[in-house]
This record gives C-alpha cells, sequence and structure tokens, in this order.
C-alpha cells in the first residue's frame, strides 16, 4: 500500500472517530430539547392569581385593592414555532375588584430546554360588573416537569377602557397539562 493511501486512510479513520461520535452527541442534544418543545399540542391552563389594582366609573366612584381568583382556559402550541395561542376565563372571587375576564392571545417561549421564559401578550375583556377591552402583558418562567406537564409563574399588567377604566398588576402560579 502507498504512502499516500495510508495517510488517507488515517485520515478516513481519524474523521470518522472525531465526527461520528459529535454527530451523534449533538442529535442527542436535539431529541432531548425537543422533547420540550410544545409544537402542535393542545394544553389546558390552570392558574392560581392574585392582583392588586384599581377601577374607575363615572363619577369618580371606584374601588381599590388586592383580589384572588383563578385561571382557566385552553391553548394550542403553534406548528412550527412552538409559541401558543391561548384563551382563558379570569374570575376574581375575593376583593374589591371582583368580576370576571376574558382573556386570549400569544405567548412567546425562549427556549428549548426545562426551563423556559416566556411574555404572553393578551386582549383582555373584563366582563362583569362592567365591559371593557385593554391590554395584559406578562412575563413568567415555565418549567416542564415532562414533555405533558409544567409549572409556571408570572407578573402581569393589565388595562382596560370602557363604562369604567380598570387597571391590575397580577402574579400568577400555574400549572399547564398538555395532550
Amino acid at each position: 500500500m502507498a504512502l499516500e493511501h495510508r495517510f488517507a486512510l488515517l485520515g478516513a479513520l481519524l474523521c470518522q472517530t472525531l465526527l461520528v461520535p459529535g454527530a451523534a452527541q449533538a442529535r442527542y442534544r436535539f431529541e432531548d430539547a425537543t422533547a420540550f418543545d410544545h409544537r402542535g399540542q393542545w394544553g389546558l391552563r390552570f392558574e392560581s392569581v392574585g392582583t392588586y389594582g384599581f377601577t374607575v366609573a363615572p363619577g369618580n366612584e371606584g374601588a381599590t385593592g388586592f383580589g384572588l381568583g383563578f385561571e382557566a382556559g385552553f391553548s394550542r402550541g403553534l406548528a412550527y414555532t412552538g409559541d401558543e395561542l391561548s384563551l382563558r376565563l379570569r374570575p376574581l372571587v375575593a376583593g374589591p375588584l371582583s368580576g370576571l375576564a376574558l382573556l386570549g392571545g400569544y405567548r412567546v417561549y425562549f427556549g428549548y430546554e426545562h426551563w423556559k421564559t416566556f411574555t404572553d401578550l393578551d386582549l383582555y375583556l373584563p366582563l362583569l360588573p362592567s365591559f371593557a377591552a385593554g391590554a395584559h402583558l406578562a412575563a413568567g418562567v415555565l418549567y416542564d416537569l415532562g414533555r405533558h406537564l409544567g409549572i409556571s409563574l408570572s407578573v402581569g399588567v393589565s388595562a382596560a377602557v370602557g363604562t369604567r377604566f380598570f387597571a391590575t398588576f397580577d402574579g400568577a402560579l400555574g400549572l399547564q397539562l398538555r395532550l
């Protein structure tokens, strides 16, 4: 065997030794990361919510204070990005701001690992005690316990105008089930 053939064979063996395990490891990291990707999945979201806010009605009638409630709704992971569309109901059952609101919007995820951060951009519609329309913006962190279960912690701010003006700051601890 010629000397140049020996060097070519040695080079091919060296490349195989260095590149194939690296490619297999990169493939494993990709498969592991996509195990916590929500692309195309339906989900159920449940959150306990604490709020502080105020409302002002015509004639300077209003309320200020803390409220407690929960949020329940559906989400759908988008096929290409892994972000989600959601529709949720938020009844506040304790405090001066008791009522019912509908939230619908877009959740943007940052990361594909167990821990990921997110931003919620929602249309905020207080329905009771009076109707208004506005926006809700939240930021938080989600920890995936597995492909079908995650827990989240978030803080947000909402404002809406209608027959009353609503402004709230909220914190939420949630559970997300993916189907």
